[in-house]
């Protein structure tokens, strides 16, 4: 098994295989906006939708019903939230074969005559 080094001097992007390229990451902001988008519907639900739907509910238990209907909507909330971001991630390499999460080339690639890969997650 051959590992390739990169030159002294090199760019990671010049060293990528052609077609695969760093995923981009998130901005604070765009991390604060996500983490909002999934925390705040939550400790709204928890802290006041809850409470108000205790009220109208009858039976044993009503803050413990309404916590878990609410917070069932919720997760709800964070699982279409989660497709979402998802899709809009995957949006951004259609057209082409997206790179593995670890970055590898595929197997077909290396059959074919390609670099051998010295991690072992493809």
């Amino acid at each position: 098994m051959a590992i390739a080094t990169p030159l002294p001097g090199a760019d990671r992007a010049s060293a990528a295989p052609p077609g695969l390229s760093d995923p981009s990451q998130y901005s604070l902001a765009k991390i604060l906006a996500v983490w909002a988008a999934a925390a705040l519907p939550m400790a709204f639900l928890a802290w006041v939708a809850a409470p108000w739907l205790a009220d109208r509910l009858d039976g044993p238990g009503p803050l413990t019903q309404a916590l878990l209907l609410c917070l069932t909507a919720g997760l709800i909330w964070q699982f279409v939230l989660v497709l979402a971001l998802v899709a809009r991630s995957r949006g951004r390499c259609a057209g082409r074969a997206c790179a593995p999460p670890c970055g590898c080339r595929p197997r077909a690639a290396l059959a074919r005559g390609g670099a051998e890969v010295a991690s072992g997650c493809c």
